[in-house]
């Protein structure tokens, strides 16, 4: 049954991600014909918003590709390298382009000020753990940088469950701000929730077999030698 559950989940990250980019692609072709960017009005003559716009929405797309390979166990059994160079892409991404351009566009997202404040927290936190995670990685501490990368990873998947959400309160007749505001803050929340409890769930299974083979260990009877 886990072995379905994860095969489902990292099927659905595959197609959300590749959803996600199609409907990015407009941005580096014809950025001023896409909605969102139409919708803006003035701020697409802004050469800077319009770049950061682009960067954010490339990386994005780097972050999500390179993290669900990640979660494809066959193939980094057999490349354990492509695990490092993913992860240093991954984190690249995040530091050098996704966060810093974030950050400047959220004080021109939806939602005014409660949106700006949104966005600038799912900046702080995508930065912070991914940070961590890399710290960890190269102290040697292999179980936190597990449990950061998660973290990390849980906060830029918002891209993905942000939209989801977002539709599902339009599809319920909410106002398009109140929408857009409660899908921003659930995500985030809803994310950061369910890596704590993967994170426990994984803590939990490691402390189980590690007591399990101590007591096998305990069980193995110890003979005198004989002179």
């Amino acid at each position: 049954m886990k072995v379905f559950i994860s095969i489902l989940a990292w099927l659905a990250l595959v197609f959300f991600t590749l959803l996600l980019a199609q409907n990015s692609l407009p941005y580096f072709s014809e950025p001023r014909a896409h909605g969102f960017v139409w919708e803006k009005g003035v701020l697409a003559d802004r050469p800077l918003w319009l770049v950061s716009l682009v960067i954010h929405a490339g990386a994005g797309i780097v972050c999500l590709v390179s993290s669900f390979l990640q979660f494809f166990k066959p193939l980094l059994g057999r490349y354990p390298a492509m695990h490092r160079w993913l992860g240093r892409i991954y984190v690249f991404s995040i530091l050098v382009h996704l966060a810093p351009t974030g950050f400047y566009l959220a004080f021109f997202s939806h939602g005014g000020v409660v949106g700006t404040v949104g966005f600038l927290l799912l900046g702080a936190l995508t930065t912070g753990t991914t940070w961590k995670g890399w710290v960890a990685m190269r102290r040697k501490r292999m179980g936190e940088h597990v449990d950061w990368m998660i973290r990390s990873f849980a906060m830029v998947t918002t891209a993905i469950t942000f939209r989801i959400e977002h539709i599902v309160f339009q599809e319920l007749g909410f106002a398009a701000e109140t929408g857009f505001l409660a899908a921003l803050y659930l995500s985030i929340a809803g994310n950061a929730i369910l890596a704590e409890f993967l994170i426990f769930m994984m803590n939990k299974n490691k402390n189980r077999k590690h007591t399990k083979t101590n007591e096998t260990k305990n069980d193995i009877p110890v003979y005198a030698g004989v002179s």
